[in-house]
Order: C-alpha cells, then sequence, then structure tokens
C-alpha cells in the first residue's frame, strides 16, 4: 500500500486536489481455502500513461506479492486512473495457527 500511496501522491490520483483512491479488501471461502481479495483504484487524478520502464516499485508490487498468491497481481494502467488487485489464499499471507499447540 506504502508503493501504491507514493506513486499516486507523485504521479497519479494523489497528485491533484480532485483525485481520489478507492481501497476494498474482502476475505470469502470459494472452496476449502479462504480467499483474501484486496483492490486499489485511482479515479481524478491526471490522465495515465503507461510507465515506459520498471523500477524498485513496480518490482514489489508485481514480483514480491506475485511469491505470496498463486495468481500474480494485476496493475492496470487505464487512462482515467491507476489499478491494483491481489487475489490469492488468506492462508498465503497468514498462515493458520497449529491448535494443537
Amino acid at each position: 500500500m506504502h508503493e501504491l500511496a507514493t506513486n499516486a501522491a507523485k504521479y497519479c490520483a494523489l497528485s491533484n486536489q480532485l483525485g481520489r483512491v478507492h481501497t476494498s479488501w474482502s476475505v470469502g471461502k470459494p472452496n476449502v481455502h479462504h480467499q483474501f481479495n484486496v483492490r486499489w483504484q485511482e479515479r481524478g487524478g491526471p490522465r495515465v500513461t503507461p510507465p515506459k520502464g520498471k523500477g524498485f516499485g513496480s518490482a514489489v508490487l508485481e514480483q514480491v506479492m506475485a511469491e505470496y498468491f498463486e495468481t500474480p497481481p494485476q496493475i492496470e494502467f487505464a487512462a482515467d486512473g491507476v489499478g491494483y488487485e491481489m487475489v490469492g489464499s488468506l492462508e498465503a499471507i497468514a498462515p493458520q495457527a497449529d491448535p494443537s499447540t
């Protein structure tokens, strides 16, 4: 979240007074595993253009977070705002405690 907020403040929705960020998260039970979903959506900022290169922030948002989830995180560079979504098993980021200990 820190990386997304920093980029939004420098370049995107939080760089002007009209921009907004909507965040949401949920935990569901689609099968046996608890499904975890986090969504970040920017609106109202300057027009977005996809970056020409990838830096440290992209590595964190894409590669590092992908190590925790079965499905790689998705970054969307839509003209009206950046979107980011992570979906995966809750156990991948918060392993369940062993009840016998």
